[in-house]
């Protein structure tokens, strides 16, 4: 595959933009997308999620089925494949997701709207319990913790496959972990069974008109890769220097804000107060 005939057009400035957050040296980056670069580490460099979608432009069910078939080859524990997803099409269920996510400010994520496709990615070990009924055995891991890190890692992982799949055919994505704040109305509506909880939403379709992905830095390498042992001191090396690098994207995207304010807004509370008695309500225990 030719890299300049990638259904997704990414320019020089944009892949170097994205090279340069993980590469230390600028003088490597030429080096580094000659040795080492290939279509698929190209297209995972230089992702961002689209927030405005071609309504007019649908996703073809040959496409879909293709695209959900890749993803869901993903690894799972044991092979237990702990999740289901469900495919959004209905412009009316599509729309009640949106009030759901709907913020207290009022301005709602409205490429769920305009995305032909939504998906939500589902905890899934109603599926588990029946196969085990086959065995005449009786599912005891839902009353623990490891229920539920397994199942959030499993549908982690089958995100990121679809992501990469999707976006390999010129689509755009964008997750929505939202629909926990709504968990209880998804469940009702999209009638999910005991032993079952909706993990996160993907908004999918193919890019508006002129739209491209906003490729955000992440942490250098020392910030987060840790050999042989965890070393906290990596971390606190490279804060302040990033910290001030996304202070000023922000900046750029007109807003007052740096990385390390992002996190105290979200975290120094609760997000989601009632995920708890929902969660055990769909017959979990920790």
């Amino acid at each position: 595959m030719n890299l300049n005939n990638s259904t997704t057009k990414i320019s020089k400035e944009l892949l170097d933009f994205a090279l340069s957050s993980v590469v230390q040296s600028p003088n490597t980056i030429e080096e580094n997308r000659r040795k080492l670069m290939n279509p698929t580490t190209q297209q995972m460099l230089t992702r961002g999620s689209i927030r405005k979608f071609d309504a007019s432009k649908p996703v073809s069910k040959e496409l879909l089925d293709h695209l959900l078939t890749a993803m869901i080859q993903a690894p799972s524990y044991v092979g237990g494949q702990q999740f289901s997803v469900i495919v959004v099409q209905d412009p009316a269920q599509k729309e009640k997701i949106y009030e759901y996510t709907m913020p207290a400010s009022g301005k709602g994520m409205t490429y769920i709207q305009q995305a032909p496709i939504f998906l939500i990615f589902v905890m899934d070990f109603n599926k588990i319990e029946t196969a085990m009924k086959v065995e005449n055995t009786e599912i005891q891991v839902t009353d623990s913790l490891e229920a539920l890190l397994i199942g959030t890692v499993d549908v982690g992982i089958l995100v990121e496959a679809f992501t990469v799949a999707a976006e390999s055919h010129g689509l755009g994505t964008v997750t929505v972990g939202a629909i926990r704040k709504c968990s209880a109305q998804i469940i009702k509506d999209f009638n999910l069974p005991q032993k079952t909880f909706p993990i996160v939403g993907m908004a999918v379709g193919f890019p508006a008109e002129g739209v491209l992905p906003k490729v955000t830095p992440r942490l250098p390498l020392s910030g987060i890769i840790h050999y042989d042992t965890y070393n906290a001191q990596g971390f606190s090396n490279v804060l302040a220097e990033y910290n001030e690098t996304m202070k000023q994207l922000y900046a750029k995207r007109g807003i007052e804000l740096s990385w390390t304010k992002l996190l105290s807004n979200y975290y120094s509370k609760p997000i989601y107060k009632d995920l708890t008695e929902i969660y055990k309500g769909q017959g979990f225990k920790f």
